[in-house]
């Protein structure tokens, strides 16, 4: 109940199994820490929590949580800095994933190849996994992904545990250079319509439990 939930923000503890869930997000400590004294009085009058940077609900969730993962063409140059900023933790984390400390740089640069774009993405996908799965505790029902996606999802959730040995054999192949990105070789050959007839690299969904 909300008496409940006020005793543990005050407390400072996170997670938990009641009726009553809140998220608070401020872009200092001094601001959350007034904005976790303002939901606590709020609770304790058996008020619904409400202001800036302030999610409450309460009861049972309705539908389901799928998380997307998107292609490289979602990529752009410098992304991810404020997210590892915001959540250092996420970081070591990272590290132990991989070929992360060969991508991680590329965070950095002004522009992008291609297949720098696929690399980058590969790695902020698993920043974005760790956070909602192991830092805030969100659990997915299902996981949705196009294209490069598909196998981000994948690493993600476990079902596939080598990313940098795919990486290599796309970077081997050129294929994002040469194949399905930059000349598009693939798409110029004469009489091949594969690559016209998909319209698309490919997309998935998969559930992750019953």
């Amino acid at each position: 109940d909300k008496a409940t939930l006020a005793s543990r923000i005050a407390s400072g503890k996170a997670g938990g199994r009641g009726k009553c869930r809140i998220a608070i997000l401020a872009p200092t400590e001094d601001a959350l820490r007034e904005r976790q004294k303002s939901v606590q009085k709020q609770l304790e009058q058996d008020e619904i929590p409400d202001g800036e940077g302030i999610q409450f609900g309460e009861g049972k969730p309705e539908g389901e949580l799928a998380f997307m993962f998107t292609g490289s063409a979602a990529v752009y140059p410098r992304m991810g800095r404020g997210l590892l900023s915001a959540f250092p933790e996420l970081r070591q984390r990272l590290s132990k994933l991989d070929k992360a400390e060969e991508i991680a740089p590329l965070l950095a640069r002004a522009s992008l190849s291609e297949f720098e774009q696929l690399c980058a993405g590969t790695l902020l996908s698993q920043a974005h996994a760790i956070l909602l799965q192991d830092i805030l505790g969100v659990k997915a029902d299902a996981a949705l992904g196009l294209s490069l996606g598909e196998s981000n999802a994948l690493f993600a959730f476990g079902f596939w545990r080598d990313p940098g040995a795919l990486l290599d054999e796309i970077s081997d192949a050129a294929m994002y250079e040469r194949h399905i990105g930059g000349d598009f070789e693939t798409a110029k050959r004469p009489g091949d319509r594969t690559f016209q007839r998909t319209g698309r690299i490919g997309g998935c969904r998969r559930r992750l439990r019953p």
